[in-house]
């Protein structure tokens, strides 16, 4: 029987003082694993999800532009 083993957590995105987002990251058990290592995957994990998000965020905004409406009144 083989066991794998898992360690996860969130990898907090701040701005300020202020969390921007909560980033879950995990990955397999292995016998070189190191904190300081795992630390530095999920710290890089974090900064390419937030890199998608604003690389996406553009062309989101000009997809649903056409829904917005703005009345002044």
């Amino acid at each position: 029987m083989v066991f794998i083993q898992n360690i996860g957590s969130n990898v907090s995105v701040t701005i300020g003082s202020r969390t921007l987002a909560n980033i879950p990251y995990s990955e397999e058990l292995t016998t070189d694993f190191t904190l300081e290592g795992y630390n530095q995957r999920a710290k890089e994990h974090a900064q390419n999800v937030v890199a998608k998000i604003i690389e996406a965020a553009p062309e989101q905004a000009a997809k649903y532009e056409s829904a917005i409406t703005v009345s002044i009144i």
